[in-house]
């Protein structure tokens, strides 16, 4: 049985079929920062037609 505390930290949804799950929103262990930096900057670009990254691989 799920202690009262833990109950509260949990989302519950529940589906057409009737059954339940539960979502954990517990905070992570590590903190994550927002992002990440390159030291050199890199040469890729949207593309907008499939919204894909695209990179140039060419060799210089």
């Amino acid at each position: 049985m799920l202690k009262q505390k833990e109950l509260e930290q949990r989302e519950f949804l529940v589906l057409k079929e009737g059954k339940a799950f539960w979502k954990d929103r517990t905070p992570p262990q590590v903190p994550v920062p927002d992002a990440c930096v390159a030291p050199v900057p890199v040469d890729w670009t949207w593309d907008n037609s499939g919204k894909t990254a695209e990179r140039d691989n060419s060799l210089t």
